[in-house]
């Protein structure tokens, strides 16, 4: 019996206590609209619906008596949901981490810390910062942190009735930081054309490709380090990646740590809770975590460039 075999079991026994426990609280939400509408009902046609004190509560006395059922199925569902999270979610990470990046970490609710994404420049400091998911670890002698991040900026409205704030999410995506052995001095950034980058104090370049050009912008500090990272086959890497996800990445290189952001407003590592786990099924949620070390390996990051 595969490992996967194994999870699915255990995801269809806790998927049939969810769908238990969520139908009952439908039924007891259901039974306390559709009485309610009755007496309702019965009161308009009696007579008695003039009196609003007594409608209003035998309304609370109803919906009283099913909101309590309602609440505790309701609670169990969602403890179910968070049981699966918690556990199977957790093992499907460590197998495939342990299949292909074995010195590595996960922590659910760890994240890479917004003081380490604001040192790279490439978006606008968070009023509101969250983050999920994060892997740290090392492979091929780069060690690397990886995680969800969602970044909120604070806006104001002002109405006749005074000031809304709201929040509003301008990034959520993933977030790579590769930490290699050779600390550089200069800067580089890589991003998509009005990104909204800070590029101040930096020069812009351009490569003799018209197709890159079109889509990003590189910023340096300095042409000498430019024409040291950036080669044709950087340019086609960085293509490939920018094909294979959809919204905007950026790049940026400076001191010991590349960093990218994969901004398309998606949460990788997830797992349908109702979906069957299996290879095909879980291809998406591997791809995330393969990601990581095709970065390294693929834009070779362990090369003798960023380690002497």
């Amino acid at each position: 019996m595969s490992l996967y075999t194994e999870l699915e079991e255990k995801r269809v026994i806790l998927f049939e206590q969810y769908k238990k426990n969520r139908n009952k609280s439908y039924m007891f939400a259901i039974i306390g609209f559709v009485v309610a509408a009755v007496v309702v009902y019965i009161m308009s046609q009696t007579g008695n619906y003039d009196n609003s004190t007594s409608v209003i509560i035998i309304l609370l006395v109803i919906i009283g008596i099913t909101a309590i059922p309602f609440s505790i199925y309701n609670k169990k569902a969602k403890d179910l949901k968070k049981n699966f999270d918690n556990t199977i979610k957790n093992e499907i990470v460590n197998i495939v981490l342990k299949e292909t990046l074995e010195d590595s970490s996960y922590n659910p609710q760890g994240y890479v810390p917004i003081e380490t994404i604001n040192s790279a420049g490439l978006v606008r400091r968070p009023d509101r910062f969250s983050g999920e998911d994060l892997i740290t670890g090392s492979y091929n002698g780069v060690k690397f942190q990886v995680s969800d991040v969602d970044l909120k900026e604070r806006h104001e409205t002002r109405t006749k009735n005074g000031t809304i704030v709201t929040y509003r999410t301008y990034f959520k995506g993933r977030w790579y930081v590769y930490e290699f052995s050779k600390n550089f001095k200069q800067v580089l950034k890589i991003v998509e054309r009005n990104s909204g980058t800070n590029t101040r104090a930096l020069k812009k370049f351009e490569t003799e490709m018209l197709e890159f050009n079109k889509k990003f912008s590189i910023y340096g500090s300095d042409e000498q380090f430019f024409y040291y990272v950036v080669n044709p086959y950087l340019i086609e890497r960085l293509l490939i990646l920018e094909n294979q996800h959809r919204g905007s990445i950026y790049y940026c290189i400076n001191n010991n740590k590349l960093h990218i952001g994969i901004n398309d407003n998606s949460d990788s590592l997830e797992v349908d809770f109702s979906v069957p786990i299996n290879e095909q099924t879980l291809k998406r949620f591997t791809e995330d975590i393969v990601l990581i070390k095709t970065i390294i390996e693929e834009f070779r990051l362990d090369d003798i460039k960023f380690t002497e």
